[in-house]
């Protein structure tokens, strides 16, 4: 297992995400608002990993964000800008000081201005009450130093996440082998010594995101697979390939069994692998609730990916009623295709019933349990023949300004920044959110 903070002093934030004047506040005199809260828990993080950086480094860190925001500027707005030009009425000027004023204030960067139809609103957004995606994932990371200290961060590693679930009995799909550059071994090292079975298998890297790097593969006959893009091979030139993509693939590629949706779930979206985000978050009562769900599904049936960056369709799930909500195919929500009827099927999917929910919820649930150490966390469950199976697990759990307006996960993530900046920081930090604002006792 690797430490949590060594984990985390390697992913020090990048220039992209640019570093918001928030993290110079002093927030003793602020409100304790739920956003208040948030940034203050983000800025005691990034303080803590940059500790020792010195004012010249920050200094630094600050002229390299400001030589190269100018530029990322120019592609968003030549991406985007026409678009939100024709669909707003707000000029590129406007626009230009919108992301400008937004990124220094609260960190949002670029796309989460389209992305959430920001340009959309009369006089610009406020600076105030945007809390950027990676601003939350920053709080959460922080709470979950406050419990536990230099704790094990294992959950975004998947090799070390399949073991986590044999060992603790979680249902997930059969893992036959780890490929590394040199060596095809079993999950925990060990020499394989039998053939891969004879079925679909589904191949992806440990340390992958939005379906990169993954391969499925069918038997074809005669001990030889043959993949999606229609390559046929045997098995010792299937894990040749694996071992030659490994080069570029830290940790390997995990070989696991393929899994079918339940005919129910197949009967709505198609054959192609759907799965459930589930987001759970630790309650008031310390208990993990469902906070958030969506289903990604396979926009046609030639994909692998069912992610949004793969040309998926995501339906959004209200976790009370448990109906399907709106779906669309891309994360720029108002240049995307809004879809009540799934385009494999044909099927209507919006106000009807989730396949499977009540099983997929309770599997979330029940493993958050198991790793309290983190506030939040993002399942991928799938929904098959068998029952729920969990393929992976994220500390950023896919929160955006969606989950902060409102919301449980807005309530829910402050709530526990209050009580971890009270914890960790000393009684004169600036962190303390309305500290000089308390009546004396």
């Amino acid at each position: 297992m690797t430490g949590m903070r060594t984990y985390l002093a390697s992913l020090r934030p990048p220039i992209h995400h640019p570093p918001a004047f928030s993290l110079l506040r002093n927030y003793r005199r602020r409100p304790t608002t739920n956003e208040n809260l948030i940034h203050a828990a983000n800025a005691a993080l990034f303080w803590r990993l940059w500790r020792g950086l010195g004012a010249w480094g920050f200094a630094k860190l600050y002229l390299m964000w400001i030589t190269r925001f100018p530029i990322e500027l120019a592609v968003a707005l030549k991406r985007y800008g026409p678009a939100a030009k024709r669909v707003f009425g707000r000029g590129y000027a406007a626009q230009a000081w919108d992301m400008t004023r937004l990124a220094a204030v609260n960190w949002l960067p670029r796309k989460d201005y389209y992305a959430f139809a920001l340009a959309g609103q009369k006089f610009g957004p406020p600076a105030r009450g945007t809390v950027a995606h990676h601003v939350f994932e920053h709080a959460s990371i922080y709470i979950g130093l406050a419990k536990t200290g230099d704790g094990a961060i294992h959950i975004n590693n998947k090799a070390d996440f399949i073991r986590f679930c044999r060992d603790h009995g979680f249902p997930h799909p059969a893992t036959h082998a780890l490929v590394t550059e040199d060596r095809v071994t079993g999950l925990d090292g060990d020499a394989l010594e039998t053939a891969l079975p004879r079925r679909a298998l589904f191949c992806k890297p440990v340390r992958n995101f939005s379906g990169r790097g993954t391969s499925l593969w069918q038997p074809a006959g005669r001990g030889r697979f043959r993949n999606h893009r229609g390559d046929e091979m045997s098995e010792e030139e299937m894990l040749a390939a694996l071992r030659a993509q490994s080069l570029n693939e830290p940790g390997g590629i995990l070989i696991q069994d393929g899994l079918t949706n339940h005919p129910d779930l197949e009967a709505l979206v198609g054959p192609g692998l759907a799965t459930y985000r589930v987001v759970t978050a630790i309650n008031e009562s310390g208990e993990p609730e469902v906070t958030r769900s969506d289903l990604k599904s396979l926009g046609d049936a030639e994909s692998i990916a069912n992610n949004l960056a793969a040309g998926g369709v995501l339906y959004r799930v209200d976790p009370v009623m448990r109906v399907f909500r709106f779906g669309h195919t891309k994360d720029i929500l108002w240049t995307s295709r809004y879809l009540d009827v799934h385009p494999v099927t044909g099927k209507k999917v919006i106000d009807t019933p989730p396949p499977g929910i009540g099983d997929v919820f309770a599997l979330g649930v029940e493993m958050h349990r198991a790793l309290p150490e983190f506030f939040a966390i993002g399942w991928d469950i799938a929904f098959t023949p068998k029952g729920a199976s969990v393929l992976e697990a994220n500390y950023n759990a896919g929160m955006d300004q969606n989950d902060f307006y409102g919301s449980r996960m807005g309530e829910l993530t402050a709530w526990h920044a209050q009580r971890a900046l009270d914890a960790t920081e000393p009684a004169d930090s600036r962190w303390r959110v309305g500290a000089d604002l308390r009546t004396p006792v």
